[in-house]
């Protein structure tokens, strides 16, 4: 029998969470190529990889280059400082003075995880609309972290993310904090750092 899969057609069908998942495959320079098209395809489809190991070669060759230049086709739009993200509005925190220390805290203590979960990084610079980041009631937190990027991690937009971090480039040349600075570097360049090997994949498979 035949196997078919979907997958996004553009940065803003493809989820967060799914971009992370594809990013860690592409960055690991232990995974041979063949077994990097069959993950990627996987990931991206949501298709067990025993099913797409079945599928013909030349058409998981095609899959992956067509997601390669998804990734590659990223141009910057204006960031939207209230998003939707699955029925409910969340809030850009821009000004560094509306940051607390819970946010900080967090930043620093998950920077290291931004490369392979980026929808943390989204689920810190946005929080949900009428509400402060780490707001507490009763002594508990009511708008955590881990809830927030669980939900980015299936419904925020790879577009979204993107856009974020090219505003945080942007920012290098405002007046802001040298500690904000440093921790929106590490933000945008969970991006750069992936650009070239995705490149080398681009040329490896012969895409244009």
């Amino acid at each position: 029998m035949k196997t078919s899969v979907s997958v996004p057609k553009s940065l803003k069908d493809m989820p967060l969470g799914m971009f992370g998942e594809i990013r860690k495959i592409i960055q690991d320079e232990s995974i041979q190529t063949e077994s990097k098209v069959l993950q990627v395809v996987a990931i991206a489809s949501r298709t067990p990889i025993s099913k797409v190991s079945q599928m013909n070669w030349k058409g998981l060759a095609k899959i992956y280059s067509y997601l390669i230049d998804i990734l590659m086709s990223y141009k910057e739009q204006k960031l939207e400082k209230e998003i939707e993200v699955d029925g409910r509005m969340y809030v850009f925190f821009e000004k560094a003075e509306n940051w607390n220390a819970a946010n900080f805290i967090d930043i620093k203590v998950n920077a290291h995880r931004f490369d392979n979960e980026p929808h943390i990084a989204a689920a810190l610079c946005y929080v949900e609309k009428g509400m402060t980041y780490g707001q507490e009631e009763n002594g508990r937190t009511i708008n955590p972290l881990t809830a927030r990027a669980e939900i980015f991690k299936d419904h925020f937009s790879t577009q979204d993310y993107f856009n974020m971090n090219a505003f945080f480039l942007r920012k290098l040349s405002e007046r802001i904090p040298a500690s904000l600075v440093e921790q929106s570097l590490e933000i945008a360049e969970t991006i750069k750092r992936a650009e070239s090997l995705i490149q080398e994949e681009r040329r490896e498979h012969g895409s244009t």
